[in-house]
């Protein structure tokens, strides 16, 4: 996909293959490639203008810095993500958004935060019709009370 978007000069679709590539790269765990790619896909769309990509882009830079233990840097992004998903309205970018931030308070041992969060993530998820999200959140939430 890259090839041929960079064929084409298709800096959209460039960017969704960086995107790919970074998250191949994290799944086989070479951390430091799927930080490049994440962050060339950041800076295609971010000079594209798209909020979607960049808000992805941040997501994936905010997961990315949750496995390394860099929770400072991972809520730093997953919030910018979630401010580029508000301007949006994009109740499903948000819900994923949330849920990682309540990850991010259960990592710190802050049960209360990861309550919050998650509760917001599940009810964004119930409005657009994911009850398998809700389901998978509400677990989540109950496991902090037992």
């Amino acid at each position: 996909m890259l090839t041929l978007a960079e064929a084409e000069k298709d800096d959209g679709a460039k960017a969704v293959a960086l995107g790919n590539l970074g998250n191949l790269a994290k799944t086989r765990g070479d951390l430091a490639a799927a930080e490049g790619y994440y962050e060339k896909a950041l800076t295609l769309n971010q000079e594209l203008g798209s909020k979607e990509g960049m808000a992805a882009d941040y997501g994936d830079l905010g997961l990315l810095a949750k496995t390394r233990g860099d929770l400072a840097a991972a809520e730093g992004y997953y919030e910018k993500a979630l401010t580029l998903n508000q301007e949006l309205g994009s109740k499903e970018g948000m819900a994923a958004d949330y849920g990682n931030l309540g990850g991010l308070e259960h990592a710190r041992v802050n049960m209360a935060g990861a309550r919050a969060f998650w509760g917001q993530a599940r009810d964004l998820y119930a409005e657009i019709g994911m009850p398998h999200r809700v389901e998978q959140l509400q677990g989540w939430i109950d496991s902090l009370d037992g």
